[in-house]
């Protein structure tokens, strides 16, 4: 595997890894009914979880939201539309310790 393609890997696994869970506002399904107005007030600001029988299952979202998850779920990014600045960053990162431990799942991992 070459270097930069390592890297490439390495920071998508840090970045899922470094985020954690995402906090966001929750309702159970129950309240969102009686108080939907403003729950979906809520949402147009930032995602509502909503909870069924003690279980995360649904997120109310904005449209414009939505919309911006779907574009970036087509968007592809290849080497050659990456400027200097971002590939010298990355070329410098490391992984931080407490994730050391990731370092097993390439072990059989092939392009």
């Amino acid at each position: 595997m070459e270097k930069l393609e390592f890297l490439l890997f390495a920071a998508y696994i840090g970045r899922m890894t470094e985020t954690g869970p995402i906090h966001m506002p929750s309702v159970s399904s129950t309240e969102l009914i009686r108080k939907f107005g403003r729950y979906r007030d809520i949402a147009r600001r930032e995602p509502v979880t909503i909870v069924n029988h003690g279980r995360e299952s649904l997120v109310l979202l904005s449209s414009e939201e939505y919309q911006r998850l779907k574009r970036r779920d087509r968007e592809v990014l290849r080497l050659q539309d990456m400027d200097e600045g971002f590939l010298e960053a990355l070329e410098k990162a490391e992984v931080p310790a407490e994730h050391a431990h990731l370092d097993d799942m390439l072990d059989d991992w092939k392009p």
